[in-house]
């Protein structure tokens, strides 16, 4: 990925509010460990902090370690992180070639564009950011996105999803990973294009996390209950559906399925030739 220096002007901007201003300076909040959001109860007695996933023993211990500097250096990268994702769009469909500015040109009709961080090794896909989520809601009410007379894909929440599903369970990522390894050698998923007769590697991760919600007990929660769990600032409309879910993993119940990564989940085929 390769970033398009140069961002549209913005003045006003709070240089507190920009990313990569270390926060830890700051003054710390007083936290309530009962109430933290990022603060799991362990059977067993202590506490669990999910952001940082570390135990600790005893309130004063946890006290201690929410005002420690990685916990709120965290917090801080993913309250940057979740700004970031309100004002970045997911683009694709632009033919080969196309300049990040002939980007930056098109969206910038629906308010200043921050910066266009083009796919480097195959030029299909862009993250565009927007400087506020304003305009990014503007681009996605958009209904058809033309550049160069080829229709273009902007996106918002898929891969908000994906992240959520990854970071719910630390199983997901390495499992998503052996998947799509197999896929590929066994010549059905890979398509980076996204047509012809091969899965993408989005679809089957899709299909992978649709397997993970259907385990029993499941090891992520289903789409009726990431509805459930959704705040009102998660409430999502998309072409009359409701696409609400949590934005945050700390949102989740742990799942209930203790089955590591390594055993392989039933269903799963295992790499090799004979699978």
């Amino acid at each position: 990925m390769e970033p398009e220096p140069g961002p549209d002007p913005a003045p006003g901007l709070d240089r507190d509010m920009e990313p990569g201003r270390d926060p830890v300076t700051g003054p710390v909040p007083v936290t309530d460990p009962a109430a933290d959001p990022d603060v799991e109860p362990l059977h067993r007695g202590g506490f669990r902090c999910r952001l940082c996933q570390i135990t600790a023993a005893n309130l004063p211990s946890l006290r201690s370690h929410l005002a420690g500097r990685r916990h709120r250096r965290l917090r801080w990268l993913r309250f940057e992180r979740r700004a970031q994702e309100q004002r970045s769009l997911f683009v694709s469909g632009f033919s080969r070639g196309t300049a990040p500015e002939q980007l930056r040109r098109h969206f910038r009709a629906f308010g200043p564009v921050a910066t266009v961080v083009m796919d480097k090794e195959k030029g299909l896909f862009a993250i565009v950011e927007l400087q506020d989520a304003a305009g990014r809601q503007r681009a996605l009410d958009e209904p058809r996105h033309v550049l160069e007379g080829r229709r273009l894909r902007a996106l918002g929440r898929a891969q908000d999803f994906l992240r959520l599903c990854a970071d719910a369970d630390p199983r997901v990522r390495p499992l998503g990973y052996a998947v799509r390894l197999w896929a590929g050698g066994q010549r059905l998923a890979g398509n980076r294009a996204g047509g012809g007769p091969l899965l993408t590697n989005y679809a089957l991760t899709l299909l992978l996390v649709l397997f993970l919600q259907s385990r029993s007990p499941p090891v992520l929660p289903s789409v009726r209950r990431l509805r459930l769990l959704a705040g009102p600032q998660d409430r999502a409309q998309v072409g009359g559906w409701d696409c609400s879910f949590p934005r945050d993993a700390a949102a989740l119940e742990p799942s209930g399925n203790d089955q590591s990564a390594g055993e392989g989940e039933p269903g799963v085929p295992k790499s090799g030739r004979g699978s």
